[in-house]
């Protein structure tokens, strides 16, 4: 019988996902907005986390650019934005810094 624990490894991430009252997954709702919730790791597909980061990488330089279409030049030199994996293996940006996150994945866009 083959060994399938090493391509679990390679093949999937684990990420804390937060649990609902009920104890169920909390669905695709942000990790750092439930802080009096229990947590539990779930196995998330590393090509469905892959997919997000490119859709998100395509959607924010599809932005730059029309806003440097738009401006004629673009005066920005870089841009760093952050996010957080849910449940799901989406990206969800954050929006303020005030949240006062920690482990979120930040992208840094630079003018080439």
């Amino acid at each position: 019988m083959k060994d399938t624990s090493v391509d679990d490894a390679v093949n999937t991430i684990d990420v804390l996902v937060p649990l609902d009252a009920d104890g169920e997954e909390a669905g695709t709702k942000g990790l750092f907005r439930a802080t009096d919730r229990e947590f539990v790791l779930q196995k998330l597909p590393v090509a469905t986390l892959q997919r997000s980061v490119r859709e998100v990488c395509a959607a924010v330089r599809g932005i730059f650019d029309e806003v440097a279409r738009e401006s004629g030049e673009m005066d920005l030199a870089e841009a760093q934005l952050s996010f957080e994996v849910n449940s799901k293996g989406g990206l969800n940006l954050i929006g303020s810094a005030e949240i006062g996150t920690k482990g979120a994945v930040v992208l840094v866009f630079r003018k080439p």
